[in-house]
Parts: C-alpha cells; sequence; structure tokens
C-alpha cells in the first residue's frame, strides 16, 4: 500500500459520499497510528455516515488491523451515540476476532455504549473469552462491558463471579477498572 498523506482526505477535495468510501483504504494502509486515526477522525466527524462506513470497514478489513475501525467507533462514541442497530452489527462480528488487541477495543467500545437486550445472548460468551484472556487489561476492560448483562438472569450468576474474581486480582489495570466500577456492583 502507498503511505498517502492526510492532507489527501481534506473534506474540500472528496464529496461525503467519498470520503466515507475514503476509509477502507485509509484504515487498510500498512502503517498507521492513533495520531493519524485520530486527526483522519476530527476531519470527518461530522459525517452522519461515518459510524456505518466504519462498521463496513470493521467487517472488510484483514484480522490483524480491523481494529483499527473499532478504534474509530470507539472514538465517535465520545462524541455522537450509536444506534442499538449499528451495536448489533458491530457484536454480530464479535465471534470471530481473535487479535486481542481487537478484542480489547471492542470491550471498551461496549462498555461505553452498552449492550442492546437483543444481542447480550449472542455477546455474553465473547466477553466470558474476553475476560479470561492472560493480558488483565482485556480482562478489566471486558468486565466492563459484562456489567451491561449483570441484570439479566441468564448471566447474572456468571457477573456476580466475574467481579468477585476481579476483587482478587491485584494488577493496575484491574484495580483501576474495579474503582471506576464500584458503583455498578451487584
Amino acid at each position: 500500500m502507498s503511505k498517502m498523506s492526510l492532507v489527501a482526505w481534506r473534506p474540500v477535495a472528496y464529496d461525503r459520499r467519498s470520503r466515507m468510501s475514503a476509509l477502507l483504504p485509509f484504515l487498510a494502509k500498512d502503517e498507521l497510528s492513533v495520531s493519524q486515526l485520530e486527526q483522519w477522525y476530527a476531519v470527518n466527524r461530522s459525517d452522519p455516515g461515518l459510524p456505518d462506513a466504519a462498521i463496513s470497514a470493521m467487517a472488510q478489513l484483514d484480522s490483524e488491523i480491523a481494529w483499527r475501525a473499532v478504534w474509530m467507533l470507539r472514538r465517535i462514541t465520545k462524541d455522537a451515540k450509536l444506534t442499538s442497530d449499528q451495536v448489533a452489527r458491530i457484536c454480530e462480528a464479535a465471534p470471530s476476532i481473535l487479535h486481542w488487541a481487537w478484542r480489547l477495543t471492542l470491550c471498551q467500545l461496549l462498555a461505553r455504549t452498552g449492550i442492546p437486550p437483543t444481542c447480550r445472548e449472542d455477546i455474553f460468551p465473547f466477553l466470558a473469552d474476553c475476560f479470561r484472556d492472560r493480558r488483565t487489561i482485556v480482562r478489566a476492560w471486558a468486565l466492563s462491558a459484562m456489567m451491561h448483562c449483570k441484570a439479566d438472569r441468564p448471566h447474572r450468576a456468571h457477573v456476580a463471579a466475574a467481579f468477585r474474581s476481579a476483587q482478587r486480582d491485584r494488577s493496575p489495570s484491574m484495580r483501576a477498572r474495579l474503582r471506576h466500577l464500584a458503583g455498578y456492583q451487584s
């Protein structure tokens, strides 16, 4: 892939439709930093088609770089709310996610957006699997996302057990997540 500068992505060069079709090649670049993702987002954040374009890109990108689209979606949620349908489409991709960075970013996204009730049965095994990851940061964010399922009868006991397990974890990232989740305890 060619190394394209962000200048090529300025809105004056593209109409809305072509800017969003440009998202996939941008995310597929060989080298792409979070700083570049942030700059691209800053230029295109007002486009109402951005969430759908990022969801589409997430499904099309190679698993090693698909986290970039999920990162974009997570960044969008700082400024706007995703619809339940959009979150459901994101959840559909979860079972195929194996790369830890993508799993982490998706857990962070779901912790922020919540999980629509219609998706909880399908996404919960993914979250439970993330909670078993060897990386504490992935486990911590999986717990945060799981907390959206704590009132659901089929998941209540599993979420409570995960929370108790997390309380025994002394790692800084888990301690920080637990402080954040203190208000969500069951």
